[in-house]
């Protein structure tokens, strides 16, 4: 089913409903990951982009999560909703899945229990789910157009610890991989012997999440990655950040 024919709310069956933003088109944000080819797309109908540090949740063997953060954009498309084609056999439970220009997106919107069942609600400002390829945002920016109106609002400028973990990620990305034996690192969160660095590199283990730095003449310290003030380190050894 096409977009444009649902008029507020479809009942997709007896325990399950879709309701659509109203308006001609949908806004859609699609998160790309930094460093991978989909950061460097452009295009005329990139309504906005926003620096963004996502959230990724991970389960262990024995049941517990713990969650790894990376950095990214988000580009903002408004898209005719007479462009966008409905799943309803996949949908469900808070994703949505629609075609696009010949792709298939999974939206995350927000849905609960109403007195018709499971309702999941296709707001303005939706996302996809994270793309890492210049051939999945393609199709979606060509469906999209740029004259649309929308109210691009302060909660779509990040603030400034988000700016700060952005930059932080980001620095981590862009150095870890060129430092080598003699570089200087600094710490950040602890200290080591009452200071924070500058610190020689002695050796790069291979595969492995830390340094080994110099302490004195004779002997080194590991020092692991989740110890090190990255944008400083990046800083030293000049390495360019975002």
């Amino acid at each position: 089913m096409n977009f444009a024919e649902i008029i507020d709310k479809l009942k997709v069956n007896d325990e399950y409903s879709i309701q659509v933003a109203k308006g001609d088109y949908l806004a859609i944000n699609v998160p790309v990951l930094y460093g991978s080819s989909a950061a460097k797309f452009d295009h005329a109908n990139i309504k906005a982009m926003k620096r963004e540090v996502f959230e990724f949740k991970h389960y262990r063997k024995n049941g517990s999560k713990f969650y790894t953060e990376k950095p990214g954009f988000s580009y903002l498309f408004l898209v005719p909703k007479e462009n966008i084609e409905l799943n309803t056999e996949k949908s469900g439970y808070s994703y949505v899945y629609v075609i696009i220009g010949g792709q298939e997106y999974c939206l995350s919107v927000s849905g609960g229990t109403s007195e018709d069942g499971w309702t999941d609600w296709v707001f303005q400002g939706c996302s996809a789910l994270v793309q890492s390829s210049i051939k999945k945002i393609k199709p979606i920016a060509d469906a999209a157009t740029y004259d649309g109106i929308i109210d691009i609002n302060s909660t779509y400028i990040p603030n400034e610890d988000e700016q700060n973990r952005f930059r932080r990620l980001c620095a981590y990305h862009d150095t870890r991989k060129k430092l080598k034996k003699g570089d200087k690192i600094f710490l950040w969160h602890c200290e080591y012997k009452g200071k924070k660095g500058p610190f020689d590199i002695i050796e790069k283990p291979w595969k492995k999440r830390y340094f080994r730095c110099a302490d004195g003449l004779y002997s080194s310290v590991r020092v692991k990655y989740s110890q090190i003030d990255w944008v400083k380190t990046a800083e030293r050894n000049n390495v360019n950040l975002v």
